[in-house]
């Protein structure tokens, strides 16, 4: 993968999609093809890096929670890179 520096109060984020909890035991309840199930609307994502210019130091590679809608896609060829402005994270988990 490339390396990519954001500017502009952006951090560079992963995002990291949480499994959906396989539960026991069920009862067979058949659903459309198109259904998908709900998601939050906060996402954990991964800290790459972040501006230069941003209000905080975010440390790398540390957890985060940012409003989902919030998230940027950028494709460059073949690369995807992941942005949000630092005022959509909302918290850090150490």
């Amino acid at each position: 993968m490339k390396y990519f520096k954001p500017f502009n109060r952006h951090i560079w984020v992963d995002l990291i999609e949480e499994e959906p909890e396989q539960k026991g035991q069920s009862t067979a309840v058949l659903l459309p093809e198109t259904y998908r199930p709900e998601k939050s609307e906060f996402a954990l994502v991964k800290i790459r890096d972040s501006a230069p210019d941003c209000s905080c130091s975010f440390p790398h590679d540390h957890l985060a929670i940012v409003e989902r809608q919030m998230i940027r896609e950028i494709v460059v060829g073949k690369s995807v890179f992941k942005v949000v402005l630092e005022n959509y994270l909302l918290g850090i988990i150490k």
